[in-house]
């Protein structure tokens, strides 16, 4: 989803939609952090830490 989301916004910025990089960038900066947040829980649930 955060992949996809990302480089939709990215397309979307390549054909001037929109005016600057500064909301692609803060979208998946926060997608990459819930990402890891995500994948952070998964793995203490199963005692891999």
């Amino acid at each position: 989803m955060g992949l996809g989301l990302a480089t939709t916004m990215l397309g979307l910025m390549g054909s001037e939609f929109f005016a600057d990089a500064t909301m692609v960038a803060s979208m998946s900066i926060f997608l990459g952090g819930f990402a890891q947040v995500f994948a952070g829980i998964q793995g203490w649930k199963i005692g891999d830490y």
